[in-house]
């Protein structure tokens, strides 16, 4: 049975020709959307196996649609096609669970690893959360795996201006990308920088977006 996506691109043609680029590859597309908003309502509505989106959309970026995706649907995974050369070499990303950062300039064979790949890591890990109860606040960024990461406490008091600092909005929002996604802290600071150089954007920007696309969810 092939797989069931929804693609998420910029504008409608650059969304025609993924589709037909995947359907070529045997893939079911059950929805092509320009917005995050379509793509969550699309896999409210179509339940597709995976969603992918373009760096960056006319309503935000692509990660937060990534993360939206993957909140609404468990079992569902996002891939967000970005053109960042560090991502032409396979073997050295990481594995970021549901939500992966790949190349766009992936050939065919590669883009179908990237998706079956991905795919099954959300398969696996929705599997493993049922029963379990997922935190909506998120306070710190905490251990995961068995990798020995430090606990960083980001509930500190703000600066006298009363507003928190460049350091503490982007810890709160890695905290954030860890909660939704199960990346590591590293891998979830990595993603903000690939989106803030995609975009020519510094990474407090897109700090600040991760953190009101979280508070509207809440």
């Amino acid at each position: 049975m092939s797989l069931r996506v929804v693609v998420a691109q910029s504008a409608m043609i650059r969304t025609r020709a993924m589709s037909q680029r995947l359907a070529a590859l045997g893939y079911d597309v059950v929805a092509q959307v320009t917005t995050i908003r379509e793509a969550v309502d699309a896999v409210s509505t179509t339940e597709p196996d995976a969603v992918l989106f373009d760096v960056h959309l006319s309503d935000g970026a692509g990660v937060h649609g990534a993360i939206s995706v993957t909140r609404a649907r468990a079992g569902t995974a996002a891939l967000v096609l970005s053109t960042h050369p560090a991502l032409a070499d396979r073997a050295a990303r990481p594995n970021w669970g549901p939500v992966a950062l790949i190349s766009a300039n992936a050939l065919d064979g590669d883009l179908d690893a990237d998706v079956q790949e991905i795919v099954a890591t959300a398969r696996a890990m929705a599997d493993e959360a049922v029963g379990e109860a997922v935190d909506a606040e998120v306070d710190t960024v905490r251990e995961i795996d068995d990798k020995d990461l430090p606990l960083v406490d980001v509930a500190v008091e703000p600066s006298e201006s009363g507003e928190e600092s460049r350091e503490i909005v982007v810890e709160r929002a890695v905290a954030q990308i860890v909660a939704r996604t199960r990346l590591t802290p590293a891998d979830a600071l990595k993603l903000m920088e690939e989106e803030a150089d995609e975009d020519g954007r510094d990474i407090l920007e897109v700090a600040a977006a991760i953190l009101a696309e979280a508070d509207q969810a809440a």
